[in-house]
């Protein structure tokens, strides 16, 4: 490692094990987890050589980590999950992921020599995944995520941004939340959130969108072709991975705002006003949660029964109790709400006006 050089290429093998153990608690976001371990094998590495390192360096000693979770190891691959004595259940979750995949119609099979050859056969993998609730497992997830970073902009897509509500809008939305109910004591002023399921394969995509062609799945149970046979996917769906995957989203959410009548606020984008029956709401939408309140539970129900019905299975409509990661804390008596939270980044905090440390 002494003798690493900047700019050059090295090829590192272990011969040894190694690694870094550090404690994760169970509502820490995966974001704050990832810059503790980097932070970690930097400072470990520093420390070695006797001067400070970059990332770069540091992974060329750990550059792989073993993820355990009360318990139980979670796989980096499909292969590493069959090994394991959890392999029915990883079985059943990455079963579930590929029903979603045919359930949605994301692929239609082509063969691999009728794929233009201006057109690039992508390829993808099942991400594996252990979900926590209240501090124990909940369930194990599996989600098949295209190879995007390969995406040449100008052919494979050709906007990658989209829009997110801001944290002052959603400060500000929970603020009126809480005089609303001092005022009314109605609970259909305490948010509530909606989070779409496969909400990215909601969106179908149209003659405008540059044709994509994908592998299928490293394993699905003979559900799907083998991706190593003759044949491939073409994507009639939007698809997690893809570079233009969120931008796509926010269109097929924008397509249903304006179905119902909603408007957008002039200074939101990604805030909604919707009347209905004479009584009116708000909602405010971060990716594919959304957070909303009104004047009574009838018009939140009826947003959230249309939720449903345009993109299909929905969990929610229940009281919003976190938000971005940050806990809500109600007294109902005063007619407050306060975020707190001790792991999330300070982005967030700063951007929702928390005072920072």
């Amino acid at each position: 490692l002494k003798n690493l050089e900047i700019g050059a290429v090295h090829q590192v093998t272990d011969t040894e094990p190694e690694g870094i153990m550090f404690t994760i608690t169970p509502d820490e976001r995966e974001s704050d987890t990832r810059d503790r371990f980097f932070t970690e094998i930097v400072n470990q590495v520093s420390q070695e050589l006797g001067r400070h390192v970059k990332t770069w360096e540091a992974f060329a000693v750990f550059h792989r980590a073993e993820v355990w979770v009360h318990g139980m190891k979670k796989p980096h691959s499909v292969k590493e999950a069959m090994r394991m004595k959890e392999w029915p259940l990883w079985k059943d979750a990455i079963r579930k992921e590929i029903l979603s995949l045919i359930a949605n119609g994301v692929f239609a099979e082509v063969p691999k020599a009728a794929v233009p050859s201006t057109a690039k056969i992508f390829p993808g993998r099942l991400i594996l995944d252990i979900k926590t609730k209240d501090g124990k497992i909940d369930k194990l997830k599996s989600r098949f995520v295209l190879r995007g970073d390969l995406s040449r902009k100008g052919i494979d897509y050709f906007e990658s941004a989209s829009h997110q509500v801001r944290g002052k809008t959603l400060r500000t939305l929970y603020a009126m939340a809480a005089v609303d109910y001092a005022r009314t004591k109605r609970e259909s002023y305490i948010p509530r959130f909606c989070d779409i399921k496969t909400a990215f394969l909601t969106r179908k995509r149209r003659a405008t969108d540059p044709e994509l062609y994908a592998l299928f799945p490293e394993w699905s149970d003979g559900l799907l072709p083998d991706k190593h046979g003759p044949t491939c996917g073409k994507l009639l769906t939007n698809i997690y991975g893809s570079q233009d995957g969120s931008r796509m989203f926010e269109a097929e959410l924008l397509d249903f705002m304006d179905s119902i009548g909603a408007e957008a606020l002039v200074t939101d984008r990604m805030c909604f006003r919707w009347k209905w029956n004479g009584e009116t709401m708000r909602a405010a939408v971060h990716v594919d949660d959304c957070i909303y309140n009104g004047s009574n539970d009838a018009i939140l129900d009826e947003f959230y029964r249309r939720m449903v019905a345009w993109f299909g299975a929905c969990v929610g409509n229940t009281r919003a109790d976190f938000v971005l990661g940050l806990r809500v804390d109600w007294d109902l008596d005063k007619g407050t709400a306060k975020f707190h939270s001790v792991h999330t980044p300070r982005s967030s905090r700063r951007s929702l006006g928390m005072t920072l440390p």
